[in-house]
């Protein structure tokens, strides 16, 4: 991106706006332009007449950059664009015409940017920005702080997400309508095989009575499930790196044990993120719902779903 001379309270750089038809100029013929057109700003300043002399990269209609990365450059003067909308901004809600606060930011590898936003009943969902363009109803006149759910927010909306944030990640007791929180792995082998289960304490006290030479293995911090195959492998989410790691029954109790697959022999984080810290990193769960979520939004692949480094679609 180019280097900004000027900021205005209008636009700055990295702003995405909808600039109008009918109203905005070319800014190399300044001819009136016929069609609206979707930018990221990259350049902006303010002309002797007021106007804003803006250059950015052209966006398609689903808020990705055109092939090529095409920049254009316009003139604007006041109503021919779209107020950006920023972090912290109250908007429409595109479903129900509701108040949302935009809450988060995150940019795609194809330039697309997706905001999350919190409805007044706590609910947060994700949208693309480009269809927010047309929906910004307020700014907050400071930045926001940083609430527990690791988004940006006024600490006095209701969000569902902050309500768990500091909970602690862990597989639910798998006894019989238990509702607590599994703290063991239990692991016994009866003639069909190896089984495991997650229990509370209370269930594993009462189960392991039942069971032949039962093994009782402390689930570790991060653990929120297990591998459905009985093997007793413990899986959780890497803070690092946002893929799904791997504790084998075999490495319990090692040093640095995380691993990101059957045949990850070091436990160290993919290569972009080594280089980003100019350190080696070894897989580090996520020990809390809002640190699980922020990771997988920020994982280090550019894809947002949970997924495993063996099943990762980006090449490396």
């Amino acid at each position: 991106m180019n280097d900004i001379t000027h900021q205005t309270p209008a636009l700055q750089v990295g702003d995405h706006t909808r600039v109008r038809a009918g109203h905005a100029r070319s800014g190399s013929t300044h001819n009136i332009l016929t069609r609206d057109v979707v930018i990221e700003v990259t350049h902006v300043r303010i002309e002797h007449d007021g106007d804003l002399f803006v250059e950015g990269l052209v966006l398609g209609k689903r808020g990705a950059l055109r092939a090529g990365a095409p920049s254009r450059s316009v003139i604007l003067p006041p109503g021919a664009f779209t107020t950006p909308v920023r972090l912290g901004d109250t908007v429409r809600h595109p479903r129900t015409g509701h108040p949302a606060a935009v809450i988060s930011r995150n940019e795609d590898p194809d330039g697309t940017v997706f905001t999350e936003i919190l409805s007044p009943s706590g609910a947060v969902d994700s949208h693309r920005l480009v269809d927010l363009l047309d929906h910004h109803l307020a700014r907050p006149a400071t930045p926001l702080a940083e609430q527990p759910c690791r988004r940006h927010h006024d600490p006095g909306l209701t969000c569902v997400p902050c309500r768990k944030a500091t909970s602690p990640l862990a597989p639910t007791c798998t006894d019989f309508s238990c509702r607590r929180l599994a703290v063991n792995l239990v692991i016994w082998s009866p003639p069909s095989g190896r089984h495991a289960t997650t229990l509370c304490q209370p269930d594993t006290d009462q189960r392991i009575r039942l069971l032949d030479s039962p093994r009782v293995i402390p689930l570790a911090e991060g653990t929120y499930t297990q591998l459905a195959d009985g093997s007793g492998t413990q899986v959780a989410t890497c803070r690092h790196c946002g893929h799904h790691i791997y504790l084998y029954l075999r490495l319990v109790g090692r040093p640095n044990p995380w691993r990101g697959g059957e045949y990850d022999e070091i436990g160290r984080c993919p290569i972009e993120v080594e280089e980003r810290a100019g350190t080696p990193v070894q897989h580090d769960p996520a020990v809390t719902f809002a640190e699980r979520e922020q990771a997988i939004a920020n994982a280090s692949c550019g894809t947002a779903y949970e997924h495993s480094l063996a099943v990762c679609s980006t090449p490396r």
